[in-house]
């Protein structure tokens, strides 16, 4: 982890670590990377899907790779098992949701939104007006 934590973003970099201390180390992070095998790769991911982070166990699948990746560098072992499951646990499912995207429209709910009744009454009590424009999705 501390060649990786040279080349990314202070933020990035311990993102990765607490994945790996509260998903990976838990259950392989004793082990000689040399005796870790798919199988047991993939029930970690498991445990990571099942509880609902599809997109972090594929994060971590990839994160593995790239710790075997180095062992290989290194000379520490000879194949990097995380690559064999690729695919294994099924994509993230995208939800779409419906978005307001002309100016003009947009300054139309804007005016909506001053004009309800309740306004005053929830942005007292919720300290700001509804959020409702958002960067486009990456």
């Amino acid at each position: 982890m501390g060649e990786r934590g040279q080349s990314v973003e202070i933020g990035q970099y311990e993102k990765t670590l607490a994945r790996f201390k509260n998903d990976e180390f838990l259950w392989l992070g004793k082990r000689l990377i040399i005796e870790i095998e798919a199988p047991e790769i993939l029930t970690v991911l498991k445990r990571v899907d099942s509880r609902g982070a599809r997109f972090t166990a594929h994060r971590l699948r990839s994160e593995i790779s790239r710790v075997f990746r180095y062992a290989i560098k290194e000379g520490h072992c000879k194949t990097d098992a995380a690559r064999d499951l690729v695919g294994a646990i099924p994509p993230a499912q995208t939800m779409h949701v419906a978005s307001i995207t002309e100016p003009v429209k947009v300054g139309e709910m804007l005016r909506a939104f001053d004009a309800f009744p309740a306004r005053s009454w929830f942005c007292a009590h919720s300290g700001s007006r509804p959020c409702c424009l958002s960067a486009p999705a990456n």
